[in-house]
């Protein structure tokens, strides 16, 4: 028995020496092959470096180093052993630089270098701020630029009056999009000098030529065809008519059915209108009630009823209106009752006789500016109902025999987004085009 145990402490032994033997790997202390460049296609900004894919078990990719300038550190670009292909980028220039390319083992271990020479074309910001349109509108600068695709940019409006020194809005518009159309709000209606900075991810930046332009001031408002008032908010990027629309033609000057008995709207399948209670003197103020065939051009022929220079807003819009009143973007494309948080008080007008209720109780009832006001319905069901209780109003966007809107009511402060049967009286509110 002694005997045996002693062979078994033996056998043990063994093993434990054998795993603790260090683990070596003799290829990963060996350099790897040097990179086989295949092609250098220069792009903006940079260059594509096209190579023999890589050999070897421990291989894991090649590093191309190189630098902007004399001045700057070594910047560093990784592509995995699984590509034939490393994209450099970020130069503000189009002067030649060399590239040094190296294989990278899993050891660390590199490659003797291969260096290539590359001449990026134009770059990116360049082509950005030459494409640069600025336009005055209605309370400040509307900019239209093209990107290259896939790249990220910083559109940053600057102004200056008789000064030499050049002041930047605040509102730093970021994209990758490669159409862009932006407004910049809350310019002052006086004549000056406006350009574009454009920066990338790298801080390469580049300036759009100046130009002279002078805002139409929101103050000023604008008219429908009929010669009614409409004042105009800033909400976020988005400008709005300060109230509901009252019109009761096309911009064309057909006049648009005001149909008073409910049988007869109820059977309607073309444009029509009312006013609350069927009483233009009492009500006109607070907007007329449409139905959604006013809205839809298929239906009335092609023609507008928002005045010149607005539209029915889209879904889109109303989401966007509502992203800028602080709703999350969980809620928002949601449907229901149940969206956001108090967006349907912030929009409410506090000097409205509004039911009591959430709505009406909640601090930041009226807080936007948008004046919403409790003008009520038409129902395809009840007829003309719910005055001082709630509000709808239409988009532009149709889903079947039904339209998108937004909807609040007095016992709620959330924003109410359903698809509705066109039949149904909303009012309207228009947005400005971009």
């Amino acid at each position: 028995m002694r005997n045996k145990l002693i062979y078994l402490v033996s056998l043990l032994f063994v093993f434990s020496c054998q795993f603790d033997q260090p683990y070596e790997d003799e290829g990963s202390m060996v350099a790897p092959d040097k990179v086989n460049v295949t092609g250098v296609t220069n792009i903006n900004g940079g260059a594509i470096i096209t190579y023999d894919k890589l050999t070897g078990d421990d291989v894991i990719g090649v590093r191309a180093s190189y630098q902007y300038n004399a001045d700057d550190k070594v910047n560093e670009v990784f592509a995995s052993a699984v590509s034939d292909t490393i994209i450099i980028k970020g130069f503000a220039d189009t002067l030649q630089t060399n590239i040094s390319l190296v294989a990278v083992n899993s050891n660390g271990i590199e490659s003797e270098p291969n260096v290539v020479s590359i001449t990026p074309k134009t770059p990116p910001v360049e082509l950005a701020a030459a494409s640069a349109k600025l336009i005055a509108t209605i309370g400040g600068i509307k900019l239209q630029m093209t990107n290259l695709p896939d790249t990220y940019i910083s559109a940053i409006l600057e102004y200056r009056n008789d000064s030499t020194d050049w002041e930047y809005h605040d509102d730093i518009y970021r994209t990758k999009d490669s159409i862009i159309s932006v407004k910049y709000l809350g310019i002052t209606s006086a004549k000056q000098s406006f350009r574009v900075k454009v920066v990338d991810e790298f801080n390469n930046l580049a300036y759009s030529s100046p130009k002279d332009l002078k805002p139409t001031s929101i103050e000023d408002g604008i008219y429908d065809i009929e010669g009614n008032h409409y004042s105009i908010i800033a909400i976020g990027s988005q400008l709005w008519l300060g109230e509901n629309l009252k019109c009761t033609k096309y911009n064309d000057g057909t006049p648009i059915a005001n149909v008073t008995e409910d049988d007869e709207w109820n059977s309607l399948e073309t444009a029509a209108y009312c006013w609350q209670d069927n009483n233009v003197e009492l009500y006109k103020k607070y907007g007329a009630l449409y139905n959604w065939f006013v809205v839809d051009p298929a239906s009335n022929g092609g023609k507008q009823i928002a005045p010149e220079g607005t539209h029915i807003p889209t879904d889109k819009e109303w989401m966007e209106l509502e992203r800028a009143l602080g709703m999350s973007e969980e809620h928002i494309p949601q449907q229901g009752w149940n969206r956001g948080t108090n967006q349907a008080s912030q929009l409410a007008t506090a000097n409205a006789p509004w039911k009591g209720g959430k709505l009406k109780s909640d601090p930041a009832l009226g807080s936007s500016g948008f004046e919403a006001y409790p003008i009520g319905r038409r129902s395809p069901f009840k007829g003309l109902e719910r005055f001082n209780q709630c509000t709808f109003w239409w988009s532009a966007d149709e889903l079947g025999t039904s339209a998108w809107v937004r909807g609040m009511f007095y016992s709620n402060n959330r924003l109410n987004r359903e698809p509705q049967d066109k039949k149904w009286g909303f009012s309207i509110r228009c947005i400005l085009d971009d």
